[in-house]
């Protein structure tokens, strides 16, 4: 379970460098990966919610 927090807070840590700091991503669609990036970590949050 400290597993799932830890990746949880790292994908936390790269949507907000996606948001803040886009030139580290050079990616055309920051838009579209941030969306992943934000339901990516709203399914960890689901799973780790369900672990607890």
């Amino acid at each position: 379970m400290d597993v799932l927090l830890v990746i949880f807070f790292l994908v936390l840590l790269a949507l907000g460098v996606g948001i803040y700091k886009p030139s580290l991503f050079k990616m055309d669609n920051r838009l579209t990966v941030a969306k992943v990036l934000g339901s990516i970590s709203f399914v960890l949050f689901i799973i780790v919610m369900f672990a607890l």
